[in-house]
Parts: structure tokens; sequence; C-alpha cells
């Protein structure tokens, strides 16, 4: 495989990658992987060498992953491999600059793909807190919700505020977290959104469907939020 030259076209040989992974014995795609994450942490630095590129690298890095993993078919040992490696790297050198991401994404997708996505972030080193999963969870307990006056509602705002519960503790943790859901309210996002203040996040939203040619808005930069970024 090609050293990549910057940090992007690493992100972006990901299927590619992959794919070399998957076409290797088990014992050689594993020394292949660690290369891999040793390679990142150089190409990682070398790409975000002060603060300002830092931040846009944390924006471009966990929406373009958001966009790849919806465009596959399948996750295998092979995706999760590049993930791992790539996500480590992230992480240790997030961890160092003292930077977070909280990346907010009002989306309806299928539950399959909810599954996929919260499989892919949480590989990447994200929490994945998604008020639809949540209620998935819970409804398998029909008993708690029996007696409300509307089961559903109960359920959805019960999911809410177990998935509002999470994303206080990663926010606390200064963890990197992914708000992923349909549901939530414009209110409800801005209240997500404010839970940020006083932390060193790098706030992303995106509304739009996951492709190519599509936008996200940074709510939150340097350290300052915008709650008109959800309008």
């Amino acid at each position: 495989m090609q050293a990549p030259s910057d940090w992007f076209t690493l992100i972006d040989s990901f299927e590619e990658t992959s794919a070399a992974f998957r076409a290797m014995p088990e014992a050689d795609a594993i020394e292949a992987s660690q290369a891999l994450m040793e390679q990142s942490l150089d190409v990682l630095l070398g790409t975000a060498d002060t603060p300002a590129r830092m931040e846009k690298l944390c924006v471009w890095h966990t929406d373009r992953l958001y966009r790849l993993v919806n465009k596959l078919d399948r996750l295998d040992a092979a995706s999760f491999s590049f993930l791992r490696a790539v996500g480590a790297v992230f992480g240790v050198v997030t961890k160092q600059r003292k930077m977070s991401v909280a990346y907010l994404v009002d989306n309806d997708i299928p539950m399959d793909r909810l599954l996929g996505v919260r499989a892919a972030f949480n590989a990447l080193g994200f929490v994945v807190v998604s008020p639809e999963l949540l209620a998935m969870e819970l409804s398998r307990e029909p008993a708690a919700h029996a007696s409300a006056t509307d089961p559903h509602e109960a359920l959805r705002n019960e999911s809410l505020a177990v998935a509002a519960r999470l994303f206080r503790e990663a926010v606390a943790e200064r963890k990197h977290v992914m708000w992923l859901s349909g549901t939530a309210t414009t209110k409800e996002l801005v209240s997500l959104a404010a839970l940020l203040d006083d932390a060193p996040y790098v706030g992303v939203f995106r509304n739009d469907a996951p492709v190519d040619g599509t936008t996200v808005q940074l709510f939150r930069s340097l350290g300052r939020s915008d709650p008109l970024a959800f309008e």
C-alpha cells in the first residue's frame, strides 16, 4: 500500500485499504493494521500542525467518515481494522491538543444503518448516542410503558431522557460524542449544544443526507457556540 501524503488521502483510502487487509492472511493483516497506525500518527501530525488546522481536520475527519460508512453495504473485520487504527491515532492527538468533537446528526436512516454507524463510530473512539436505538432496546420491556396514556410518547420521552444523560456523561468525560437521530427538535438540539459550554469541543451539525456534495454547519468553533446553526 502506498504511503498517504496527508490525512485526507489516508481517510479517503478507507475502502481500498480495507480491501487490501481483506485479501491478506490474518497475521499479515494484523501487522499491516499496526503499520497503518504507526504511519497515521506522522501523517496526522504533519497535516494538523496548528490549532486552526486541527479544528478544521476534526470537522472533515468526522463528517467524511460518516459519509464513507453510509456508502458501504457491509462492515467487516477489515473495515474495523482500518477504523480502529485511524481512530486510535485521532484520539491520541486530539487528547494531546485538549480538543474533542461533538457531532450532532439529524438524519432519518434505517435501523440496520443506525446499527452500522454506531459500530463504526464506536471503533473510531466516539460515544454514539441514538434515541432511536435506545427506544428499540427499551421497547423490549413493554410492561414499563403499558400503563401510560400514550405508550409510544412515553417510550420516546424515556429514550430521549436516557440519550441526553448519556450525552452529558460523554461531555463530562471530554469524549468524542455523536448524537445520531432523526427525531430531535431544534430546541432539543440547542439544549445539547449548550452542554458543550466551557468544554473544549468542536461542534459539527449535519441535517443533510450523508452524501458527497452536501454541507455541515460548524456550531461550535474556537470555544464559542452558535445556536443559529440549527435554524
